[in-house]
């Protein structure tokens, strides 16, 4: 089997059942139910821009499965570009920890963003892979990584990795290195955020949501907060296997760096090159929430996980080179069968992940049934939720299995409005969320519908607790 037929098995093994199961995640009910776009408010108009060509400039067209199949593609590419050739089906498969990780899977289960999100790594990776000795190649980088914050912000830490792993292998393939290499990397960074930042913020940014997530104006203080917010959420939020895995490949691959440093250090040119290769897994750990440092302040910490699968990926292929370095053909395959341990511990996560989504369009399934059957006693035209969404049984066996997943359930029924609004639709009622701008006409008529979590229609047991159908 050859890299490419690898790369797109791994992929299609990872987004099959996501295809199959034909998840409609919480952004997507709102965006099937009423054809809008909203993603150049929250800074991401290159987004807008590809569903607009893609619905041929006409409302929100849903395209599952096809973004699937494109992410699929997309994302085999993005394989291929960092993983040096000489490395084979072995880098392949550690290089499909970038986004073969759990941290990945609330991005993939978006039927609309998951091709947006691809589309931004790729971006972000073929500015780390043209890393040719042109005048003009820091300008298509800058290009490159602007398109990438313009279709997902944070994606950047995966091309702030994949350059440190590339000047690691220039030095293990007995090529010269020195600061200059350095710089190479860090003035694209600089100017594709500068741009960012007085072009794409000032004109298309919108919203407390949005300003809170867009703007890359910190202060000194907010950017150490937002640091300590990062790792403490890490602390808190990781299982143990997960934590120590990532604690583990750190250590190994600073390990490795200095192992690459010593054994090839005629190649290597100055004192603060050699530094800055030794660091380079500590910078590759807080690329993961590069962009998100900025944010004034980063409220959620989470949202800098697209790039965490990268620093994984990143840092075994420091130590896999290491190796490859020493010719150990031992360690290269513990490195490889790492990853594939990691990948099949991802594939349990999706399975789960899966599981608990199925179950959630079940139940919301039936409350919209049960609000339609009842709807022809109100005169309402949109509809909000208030109360908490009690757990069933399965829920809390996959929580405990996978405790990052806290994150991924719906814990308050209004935050997931979305997904009932399409079911009741679904059964011909034309309501919507009364959220949306479209329905904040004055006059409104109130009444409350309790709709109690009790017997088997619901298939959970709920202690009493209940949401507030309420029809404005």
């Amino acid at each position: 089997m050859n890299r490419l037929n690898t790369s797109i098995m791994i992929a299609s093994l990872f987004f099959m059942p996501f295809i199959i199961s034909n998840i409609s995640y919480f952004d997507d009910m709102g965006r099937i139910a009423l054809g809008y776009y909203s993603w150049s408010v929250d800074g991401r108009p290159l987004s807008d821009l590809t569903f607009r060509l893609l619905s041929l400039g006409g409302d929100l067209t849903d395209l599952f499965p096809y973004t699937y199949l494109l992410s699929i593609v997309t994302l085999s590419i993005v394989i291929m570009l960092m993983t040096p050739k000489e490395y084979k089906l072995q880098g392949i498969i550690i290089s499909s920890c970038s986004f073969i990780s759990w941290n990945y899977i609330q991005n993939a289960a978006y039927r609309f963003d998951n091709i947006t999100m691809a589309l931004s790594l790729m971006f972000c990776v073929a500015a780390a892979y043209f890393n040719h000795n042109r005048k003009w190649m820091p300008i298509l980088k800058t290009i490159l990584l602007l398109c990438g914050l313009c279709t997902y912000q944070t994606s950047i830490g995966a091309y702030i990795s994949l350059s440190l792993f590339l000047v690691a292998n220039r030095v293990k393939n007995n090529k010269i290195i020195s600061l200059v290499d350095f710089i190479d990397i860090i003035l694209p960074i600089i100017l594709s955020l500068l741009l960012y930042r007085f072009i794409i913020i000032d004109f298309f940014v919108s919203g407390d949501y949005a300003k809170s997530n867009g703007t890359i104006s910190s202060s000194p203080e907010n950017f150490f907060a937002n640091l300590y917010n990062y790792f403490d959420f890490f602390l808190k939020t990781n299982l143990d296997f997960l934590l120590k895995f990532y604690y583990a490949i750190i250590i190994a691959s600073t390990v490795s760096c200095f192992f690459i440093v010593n054994r090839k250090k005629e190649y290597i040119n100055g004192f603060t090159s050699k530094i800055l290769l030794i660091l380079a897994p500590l910078i590759i750990t807080l690329s993961v929430p590069s962009f998100m440092l900025f944010f004034n302040p980063m409220t959620w910490a989470v949202r800098a996980y697209i790039s965490f699968g990268f620093s994984v990926a990143c840092m075994l292929l420091l130590v896999y080179i290491a190796f490859d370095t020493y010719d150990l053909k031992s360690g290269k395959l513990f490195v490889t069968l790492f990853a594939l341990v990691y990948i099949a511990y991802t594939f349990g996560a999706v399975s789960s992940f899966i599981g608990i989504s199925n179950s959630l369009t079940k139940r919301y399934d039936k409350i919209g049934y049960s609000i339609s059957q009842n709807i022809s006693n109100y005169e309402g035209k949109c509809l909000s939720i208030v109360g908490s969404m009690p757990l069933n049984s399965n829920e809390v066996r996959v929580l405990n299995k996978y405790k990052f997943m806290n994150g991924i359930y719906p814990r308050y029924a209004d935050e997931y409005l979305s997904w009932v609004v399409f079911n009741v639709v679904s059964y011909g009622p034309n309501l919507a969320s009364c959220g949306y701008t479209d329905y904040t006409e004055s006059n409104k008529n109130y009444a409350e519908m309790p709709i109690k979590y009790e017997g088997q229609m619901y298939e959970i047991r709920s202690n009493n607790r209940y949401i507030v159908i309420i029809f404005k």
